[in-house]
């Protein structure tokens, strides 16, 4: 009689055990998890538009908040139809480029920035686009004896709920190129996906390196809007 209530009593606590351990999992997850800016609620009946510093789509149900004031943002579509992606095309022609922002101090443009969007098939990873993509820029920029410095290779993840994939390349300052340094990020989420296009330049970087890992960590996927 001894020995059974023995093996009961540690079923429950092995139960209670992983009970805790889920729980904990679950706060973790939901202290990760960041929280949809304010500024939804000051929107009011509009889908598309920006408040102070944020952009907000519910059609295609995203928001991205800019480090700071000096970030000007711009919409550059109300369209929220994307592009099927065609594997024959160039993944940058493909892309809806949705808003763009400019960073200014002074006199000066330290950085531009744009988000698009596009719609997958569900066999192409995030990983794998941002290898293509990566491939058009060196494509695109490398002349004989003019090379693209890779800087950071395709790496994951990108983004602390929607993984995803980013890299950086440095590109010839030639051809009128004046802003050579490019972080890419690529965001998975179903079959869309968000593409945010960072540029600056050799001097800048270093200023607003920590700015441009901002712009991605405050990208808020949204709930589905219903009315």
């Amino acid at each position: 009689m001894k020995s059974h209530l023995k093996i009961d009593v540690r079923a429950i606590l092995m139960l209670l055990f992983g009970l805790v351990a889920v729980l904990a999992i679950m706060l973790q997850v939901q202290r990760m998890t960041p929280k949809p800016p304010p500024e939804l609620a000051k929107l009011g009946s509009e889908r598309i538009g920006v408040v102070d510093s944020t952009y907000i789509n519910h059609p295609l149900r995203f928001a991205i908040k800019m480090p700071n004031r000096f970030w000007l943002l711009s919409v550059l579509t109300q369209d929220t139809v994307l592009n099927r992606l065609d594997s024959n095309q160039m993944l940058h022609d493909q892309i809806v480029w949705l808003l763009s922002s400019k960073r200014v101090e002074a006199n000066d443009t330290l950085a531009l920035c744009k988000v698009g969007g596009i719609l997958l098939d569900r066999e192409k990873s995030s990983t794998e686009l941002a290898i293509n993509y990566l491939a058009e820029i060196i494509s695109k920029h490398e002349q004989p004896g003019v090379r693209v410095h890779v800087v950071q290779h395709v790496t994951s993840p990108a983004h602390q709920v929607l993984k995803g994939a980013y890299f950086m390349v440095n590109v010839p300052d030639v051809l009128g190129v004046t802003m050579p340094v490019r972080v890419v990020a690529l965001l998975p989420r179903g079959e869309r996906l968000y593409i945010i296009e960072s540029k600056t330049t050799d001097a800048f970087y270093p200023v607003i390196r920590e700015e441009l890992q901002e712009i991605v960590q405050r990208f808020f996927p949204l709930p589905l809007l219903t009315n």
